[in-house]
């Protein structure tokens, strides 16, 4: 468990994952037990070995040492013991799309049985603000004042090891949308913890909380069970070679419906200034007003894309959809994963593309 001594919270997160996948899905056969119980033995040396070495200090592969990442560890440790941090358990596996070949990171996980911070609250307290300074649960916050009006908090329910959510300390709401700040503060913190930032602008768009807040996940956390990705995220499939980029902020990828793609370089400020841009290229040419949409944030780049509903064939879909990582909690939502595509399911809860969306080689 993930009281070993050197893996801490990332190794809890891998005994639960172990846990799932030997007895969440049926496999038949003697040979197959085996073999699968021989795959877990071998996942857990190796990742336990990694993750030691991450707890003492190094990055062998890929997880950030800086004191916001530290934070974030010990933070995950005393949130877990005190069971105020409830890991999703999930069995997780990758599907090429059919069509367009972007490999995808699929998670297969039964719904939590109380609310999270991540989903709509229901029933008593369902009012209560769980981002707000005075109700926050204080067992789930890494750093109060991460920056001025900006804290950092433990996802409650997370999928991937290191998920959390960069809140707002005043009143402000999603459905403001991000400001020019927002996106400076949210970069200096996917650079932090070497991860992917992501927003979800309303209920449409896969956001349940109506304070604003932003969410990160460590890259590696997302990738490590699956070196064939060598590292990056299903969406950096799509993208172009630096050489091969038109300048501005209205490119696309090959991807079937409206977004805006742009690299930004390595200022902050710059960030900002490219996400106005991008909107304004996402909502222009479309028969219908794009007011909900997602935003996708690297270390060097962006990604937003308009959308047309939260949920589509069983899948209910926020910004990780389109970074490559999909989500299934119904057997309704695998049937149709498994005969369509995980594009197809994106490309039902965006909006249709104006136009063909550029040509460009992906790397």
């Amino acid at each position: 468990t993930g009281t070993h001594a050197g893996i801490g919270s990332q190794g809890t997160f891998l005994w639960q994952f172990i846990s799932h996948q030997c007895s969440g899905k049926p496999i038949k056969g003697t040979v197959g037990t085996v073999l699968s119980m021989v795959a877990a033995v071998a996942l857990i040396i190796s990742a336990g070995v990694a993750l030691s070495s991450v707890a003492s200090g190094g990055s062998p592969l890929g997880y950030s040492t800086s004191p916001l990442m530290t934070k974030i560890r010990a933070a995950s440790d005393q949130a877990l013991a005190l069971r105020a941090l409830e890991p999703l358990s999930v069995t997780r596996e990758l599907l090429v799309d059919p069509l367009r070949h972007i490999p995808f990171i699929v998670s297969y996980a039964a719904p939590p049985t109380t609310p999270t911070l991540s989903t709509p609250a229901t029933g008593q307290g369902a009012s209560r603000d769980p981002f707000a300074v005075s109700t926050r649960d204080p067992y789930l916050v890494v750093e109060e004042g991460y920056v001025d009006g900006y804290s950092v908090m433990l996802n409650k329910f997370p999928s991937f090891a290191g998920h959390v959510l960069l809140v707002t300390d005043g009143p402000e709401q999603q459905a403001d949308g991000l400001s020019s700040q927002d996106v400076s503060v949210l970069v200096d913190l996917v650079r932090e913890i070497r991860g992917v930032g992501f927003f979800n602008s309303d209920r449409e768009a896969g956001a349940s909380q109506p304070h604003k807040h932003m969410q990160a996940i460590p890259v590696f956390s997302m990738v490590s069970e699956f070196p064939e990705l060598q590292g990056r995220l299903p969406i950096e499939n799509t993208f172009p070679r630096e050489e091969e980029e038109a300048p501005g902020e209205c490119n696309t990828l090959k991807l079937p419906f409206q977004h805006a793609f742009a690299r930004f370089g390595s200022k902050p400020d710059a960030a900002a200034t490219a996400f106005q841009s991008m909107l304004h290229c996402v909502r222009d040419g479309v028969s219908s007003s794009v007011g909900s949409y997602n935003v996708l944030v690297g270390d060097d780049w962006l990604l937003v894309v308009a959308r047309s509903q939260r949920e589509f064939e069983g899948f209910d879909v926020n910004a990780m959809g389109f970074a490559g990582a999909l989500l299934v909690k119904t057997r309704q939502a695998s049937a149709f994963l498994e005969s369509a595509g995980p594009i197809e399911v994106l490309s039902g809860v965006a909006v249709a593309a104006a136009s063909p969306s550029v040509t460009v080689t992906s790397r």
